[in-house]
């Protein structure tokens, strides 16, 4: 993936590592790893703290969903160079493998992009490259006011 700083996409890297998401995505240990204009895509890595788990010892479901619903919206940000705000009308998730705490690597691309709505789907994985979960997800997109 593009977006590494010296690659074309340096600079759309630095915006989105240097743009505030908020304490909701502090808490989850968001941050962005690269980005993808011509692909409209992006990494990123959270880190599953072990107050995230459920009496079973993985973590919560609706904290990946949060991470997968994060990446999304990341995503149709790098889609449409951060002109747009972007609110998640809709998600499906899948969950396919328990997630236990540690570090969680995260790619999310736009499938299709209009003037008003977009499409993605994401891959929430463990560093071993496992995959635990994945989210599809429409977004509106409203004009940033300048």
């Amino acid at each position: 993936m593009n977006g590494r700083p010296g690659d074309p996409d340096g600079d759309l890297l630095a915006r989105h590592q240097a743009r505030a998401r908020g304490p909701a995505a502090d808490v989850l240990g968001h941050e962005v790893v690269a980005v993808d204009h011509s692909r409209a895509a992006i990494e990123l890595r959270f880190q599953a703290r072990p107050e995230f788990c459920n009496p079973m010892g993985v973590v919560q479901g609706g904290l990946l969903m949060a991470m997968l619903d994060q990446s999304l919206v990341d995503a149709v940000m790098v889609a449409t160079d951060m002109a747009q705000r972007v609110m998640t009308l809709e998600m499906q998730t899948q969950f396919l493998q328990p997630a236990l705490p540690g570090a969680l690597a995260c790619e999310a691309k736009v499938t299709r992009a209009g003037r008003s709505t977009a499409f993605a789907e994401a891959r929430l994985c463990d560093d071993a490259g496992n995959l635990l979960a994945t989210a599809t997800g429409v977004a509106a997109l409203q004009p940033r006011e300048t």
